[in-house]
């Protein structure tokens, strides 16, 4: 039971801090200036620097045979899920969706006080320290006033946080079963059996969910005033954020694709280096 909770933080986390604000990069290849100086002034150069680690952070430890098997599957993913890997389909997907008007809106904001504020608020929301923030917050959230809250609501609903949290509870339950199913000293049967326990997990646990998803959203922007909320949700629901988070979703679902493709590849090629017994 606990390691299922820990893995549901680890999920929520990630896809609640990483979607609604995902626009991204690094900016070192990228040659539009505009996009290059929202990319730095959003404060998102950090989350992607994280990404890796965030990834592995979803695969329970007990899907590998060992520790020395779990190492060396940790050290490949470092190498070949990057964050400069994780740019390029960025770039690729902002190529295809651009809109030079939007984009030139979305760095206004970005360029304003609060724009620049909410943009530190971005880059620190995966680092360790954040992270163990979210984990214990519980009672903070818990004592937010109600207008507060429907603040809060507003804007994980307005960022569809509950769609692209299920597809990212699928890809992940994908991906699990990927890591188990290369695992030679796993029970027959016992895939299927933890997959479906994690699925029903999920999907069942609608109100569980909901509520790690509005902590991970209160604790991180809680330095923020409610009009200052206020303001970052008209900015999401304007028709350049609506652009810009639309053109992140589509970023963020070929990165996870991606992600699980070479992860699966080198599950394979770290069971192939293991020395005959």
């Amino acid at each position: 039971m606990k390691s299922r909770m820990a893995l549901k933080v680890a999920v929520i986390i990630v896809s609640s801090i990483l979607f609604p604000s995902w626009a991204i990069l690094s900016g070192a290849e990228i040659k539009d200036p505009d996009l290059e100086k929202a990319i730095r002034i959003s404060g998102l150069r950090g989350q992607i620097q994280s990404m890796p680690a965030a990834f592995v952070m979803t695969i329970p430890a007990d899907m590998f045979s060992d520790n020395q098997e779990r190492s060396r599957f940790y050290s490949r993913i470092k190498d070949k899920v990057t964050s400069e890997s994780l740019l390029e389909i960025v770039q690729e997907t902002f190529s295809k969706n651009i809109d030079k008007e939007n984009l030139k809106q979305v760095l206004q904001f970005y360029q304003s006080g609060l724009g620049r504020r909410i943009g530190h608020l971005q880059s620190e929301a995966l680092s360790p320290y954040a992270i163990k923030t979210i984990r214990e917050g519980r009672r903070f959230t818990a004592s937010l006033d109600s207008n507060r809250l429907m603040l809060l609501e507003r804007l994980i609903d307005g960022l569809n946080t509950d769609r692209n949290n299920i597809i990212f509870r699928r890809l992940i339950v994908r991906l699990i079963g990927i890591t188990a199913c290369k695992q030679p000293s796993v029970p027959e049967g016992y895939v299927d059996a933890r997959l479906k326990l994690l699925e029903k997990s999920f999907e069942n646990d609608y109100a569980s969910l909901r509520e790690i998803t509005l902590n991970c959203f209160s604790n991180t922007f809680r330095s923020l005033s409610n009009a200052e909320l206020e303001a970052l949700i008209k900015f999401h629901e304007s028709q350049e954020g609506t652009w810009f988070q639309t053109t992140v979703s589509k970023a963020f679902e070929k990165i996870i694709i991606e992600t699980i493709r070479s992860i699966e590849r080198e599950l394979g090629n770290s069971r192939a280096d293991v020395p005959a017994r």
